[in-house]
């Protein structure tokens, strides 16, 4: 018969049967916790590989290839496909922008095997050739830019995704509401999963992502996955719409400060033009004043001496009138509507250009009859004058100006 254990070496066996199932349970903790740690280091790996691809440009457009090839590419998210929309803030409706993935099993299986030639590539570079291999016309992709989903109370899956900041599996077309189920119908995806882009607390849009030719099942950790990689698209996303803005003020300053240097030149011609008339018009007056004196001369004299005076004498007032025409329109005084026969001001404005008119611009005035507004003359006829200098301005080759 066995011996009974004394109190002490009893004790001592609890011990150490304590200490052994300690350490077990430390080293079945200290595993769980390494490969807890190993899956975020993955994560942010991913992320962090993902994040320099988006890096890398500012063009939208480029921006959402970007996107939807880190979504589909295998070491990034790994889903068969990926679709984007962009909030319509005016409207209230989701828009189709995007969508990445092959339309049939044989051109997944082409994809994959394309795909398998660049492993040895860091992510971010598989990205880049993913997002640039994309075909220019995809059924998919064509039935994600017909889309059009209003973000409204009750309005299914991809609204309520919008308006409540979260990430929403649907899996099959028995659990999807109806605009779900049109996505499904639509898009070929009865399973998939949406999740808002919130860069700065605000929301610019929705992605959509699927596995329908692999059958791998989109598991809680494809889901935290895809909701922080789609917090880093909304950013560039909103890096890139800010850049774009600030493209077109630019632009917009430009056309601006050419605006103003034209109107300053128009100004200056203005000034430039007062100044000749007025040195013109002194002489004009000593000749106006000569031709009288000389018709003093001439009373009774020969015909054809008087004819070419009165010529003379003609002439010299076409140029004064045509002179204080100038002036008017160099420098117009306060406005004084009344009523205007717009015709006649056009008439006027073409038989000042005929007298400047340079070579090889030909002037071509069609002129309605009765035509009729309550305005200055003067600022109109300067305003007409104006047209006509900066067209001709810019047919340095001459043409016709109609």
């Amino acid at each position: 018969s066995a011996s009974p254990l004394d109190p002490r070496s009893g004790r001592i066996l609890v011990m150490t049967l304590s200490m052994i199932i300690t350490n077990e349970a430390l080293r079945s903790r200290t595993g769980t916790m390494t490969r807890e740690r190993e899956k975020h280091f993955q994560e942010l790996w991913t992320l962090q590989e993902m994040n320099n691809a988006l890096r890398g440009t500012l063009q939208l457009n480029r921006i959402l290839k970007m996107i939807l090839a880190g979504a589909t590419t295998e070491m990034g998210l790994g889903f068969n496909r990926a679709a984007l929309f962009l909030l319509n803030e005016r409207t209230g409706l989701l828009q189709g922008m995007m969508g990445v993935g092959p339309d049939s099993a044989e051109e997944a299986e082409q994809i994959w095997e394309s795909l398998s030639r660049h492993s040895g590539l860091t992510l971010s570079r598989q990205i880049e050739l993913h997002a640039g291999n994309q075909p220019q016309e995809s059924l998919f992709d064509a039935r994600v830019k017909s889309m059009r989903v209003p973000v409204i109370p009750d309005g299914g899956t991809l609204s309520h995704c919008v308006r409540t900041r979260t990430t929403e599996l649907v899996e099959g077309p028995g659990h999807a509401p109806p605009p779900a189920v049109e996505l499904s119908r639509r898009l070929s995806m009865s399973t998939f999963a949406a999740t808002p882009t919130i860069p700065r607390n605000q929301v610019f849009g929705l992605m959509v992502v699927a596995n329908i030719f692999d059958g791998k099942t989109i598991t809680a950790y494809d889901l935290r996955l895809l909701s922080m990689f789609a917090g880093q698209a909304g950013l560039a996303i909103a890096n890139a719409k800010e850049h774009r803005a600030h493209q077109r003020a630019a632009e917009e300053l430009s056309i601006a400060r050419e605006q103003l240097l034209q109107t300053e030149r128009l100004a200056l011609l203005g000034e430039i033009a007062a100044g000749l008339a007025h040195e013109i018009r002194n002489p004009l007056a000593a000749i106006s004043g000569a031709i009288q004196v000389m018709r003093d001369y001439t009373e009774g004299g020969a015909g054809d001496s008087k004819k070419l005076m009165e010529i003379v004498e003609r002439e010299v007032d076409r140029l004064s009138h045509l002179i204080t025409e100038f002036l008017q329109c160099a420098r117009p005084g306060a406005a004084k509507p009344e009523a205007v026969d717009i015709s006649e001001i056009l008439v006027e404005v073409a038989g000042m250009f005929e007298s400047i008119r340079p070579a090889g611009v030909r002037l071509e005035a069609e002129v309605e009859e009765g035509l009729s507004a309550c305005a200055d003359p003067g600022q109109l006829r300067q305003v007409l004058w104006n047209l006509v200098l900066n067209a001709v301005q810019a047919m340095p080759g001459g043409g016709d100006l109609g």
